[in-house]
């Protein structure tokens, strides 16, 4: 489903400290180059960035590694490993995709620990997955596909919606390779799931 410039705008007032899309700016000689251009989300660029943006697959991270410091700035910065990202979804179905993460407000850089932290606090992961609920109601898509970045964010899913909606797994975007060979990954988990 694509975006009106209203529906955007509500998302971003609500959500924009903890979601974003699968739009950056452009590439330039170097990997991380427009990662951090938010004016892409800026009034004068928005027309043309509602073009690409829908609600057909929601791709998930686990938790923020660090606070977000502007709206729509989760996943659009230049430090960590997003613009493999960036340069593995484009041409895919998943460019423009809503982003956000499951677990909210939860500064950890590792995913395992994050994971033995949910073990132990299973009230924790409910009522974030009572939020995440919440922000997917927002989305209002009508065949939603939920995209997880990496093993440890799909056991949430999982455990938590897979009576509800589609579930597939793409690795996460800081996988230990390089970008092209990402993209490989990617591309072959959404052949494999038939996009």
């Amino acid at each position: 489903m694509t975006i009106s410039r209203e529906h955007f705008e509500l998302l971003r007032d609500e959500f924009g400290f903890h979601s974003s899309w699968a739009v950056w700016g452009d590439m330039g000689d170097r990997p991380k180059d427009g990662m951090d251009d938010l004016s892409i989300f800026g009034s004068e660029k928005l027309e043309n960035t509602l073009r690409y943006l829908h609600t057909d697959f929601v791709i998930v991270a686990l938790n923020i590694s660090k606070a977000i410091e502007f709206p729509l700035s989760n996943f659009h910065g230049k430090n960590g490993e997003v613009y493999k990202a960036r340069y593995a979804f484009r041409d895919t179905p998943l460019h423009g995709g809503y982003m956000t993460d499951v677990i909210k407000d939860f500064e950890e850089a590792k995913a395992q620990k994050m994971s033995i932290f949910l073990k132990k606090n299973k009230s924790f992961e409910q009522e974030n997955v009572r939020i995440f609920e919440g922000e997917l109601s927002k989305l209002k898509s009508k065949n939603l596909t939920l995209v997880a970045l990496g093993q440890e964010v799909e056991g949430v899913l999982r455990r938590n919606f897979k009576d509800k909606y589609n579930i597939i797994r793409v690795p996460h975007y800081a996988y230990p390779r390089p970008k092209e060979v990402y993209r490989e990954m990617v591309l072959q988990s959404l052949k494999k799931n038939g996009l």
